[in-house]
């Protein structure tokens, strides 16, 4: 069975055109990381695999108006068990004091665009 495929509509109709198995969750990932408005237009990605007190957030993003979007991603059906990893990540993040937020949402500052360090100073002001 195959997790991933691209599609082309075309006349209102769907027709497939690549099918691909994927070996883990670091190939979408991948994907995200290179190019974050797959999930969102305006999404600005900051860490990948963020270390949350020896959890590891799959990406940390950020958004208009200066919003911390947390992406967890999963091969098979989403859970509640994966709902509450999420919660559990948000929770963790607003643990952290503003130095410490800065400090880990900078780490690979030197990647991020010009628009990206702007909106995680914009999310860290608020």
């Amino acid at each position: 069975m195959e997790d991933a495929a691209l599609w082309h509509i075309s006349g209102g109709k769907p027709q497939r055109l690549f099918g691909t198995s994927l070996l883990s969750e670091a190939v979408p990932e991948d994907w995200v990381q290179a190019e974050p408005s797959l999930v969102a237009h305006g999404l600005e990605m900051v860490r990948r695999q963020l270390n949350l007190g020896g959890v590891k957030l799959d990406l940390f993003c950020v958004e208009d108006p200066g919003t911390w979007v947390i992406i967890e991603l999963k091969r098979h059906d989403t859970s509640r068990e994966a709902l509450m990893q999420g919660i559990d990540y948000a929770a963790r993040l607003a643990e952290l004091s503003v130095d410490e937020l800065e400090r880990e949402s900078m780490k690979d500052a030197a990647s991020m665009s010009s628009a990206g360090r702007e909106l995680v100073a914009r999310a860290l002001d608020r």
